[in-house]
């Protein structure tokens, strides 16, 4: 990753900037810092992300609702900083599996698989 920080002069206000520009192959990301330290960014960033993982659980939830293996159609799904967690109660290690593999195509780079299923105590 490149780092670049360049000072600006003093605006009208006499705080002075600090335009920190980071960077990776993949996306550019801009933010402008001032003195105090707090952070803020020019396009709101979280704002996407969290839109992004609204989308990617939106499609999830409906990819395990209709899936063809009954038994994963009631696994829900919640996508939290990058992490899809999939939660609920499945018969079988196998359906856990499954439930993993009908999500695993809606994984980007920087999402993860959290499989948190617990499988049914046969009691006979």
């Amino acid at each position: 990753m490149i780092e670049i920080l360049v000072e600006r002069p003093a605006d009208t206000n006499g705080s002075a900037k600090i335009q920190r520009r980071a960077g990776t192959s993949r996306r550019k990301q801009t933010k402008s810092i001032e003195r105090n330290g707090t952070p803020q960014t020019t396009a709101s960033v979280a704002a996407v992300q969290r839109e992004h993982e609204q989308v990617i659980e939106a499609q999830a939830s409906a990819e395990l609702r209709t899936s063809s293996y009954h038994a994963v159609r009631n696994v829900s799904c919640e996508v939290c900083e990058c992490v899809l967690i999939l939660r609920g109660r499945v018969p079988s290690f196998y359906m856990k599996q499954i439930a993993q593999t009908v999500v695993r195509h809606l994984l980007d780079g920087n999402l993860v698989i959290d499989n948190q299923l617990e499988m049914e105590v046969d009691r006979a």
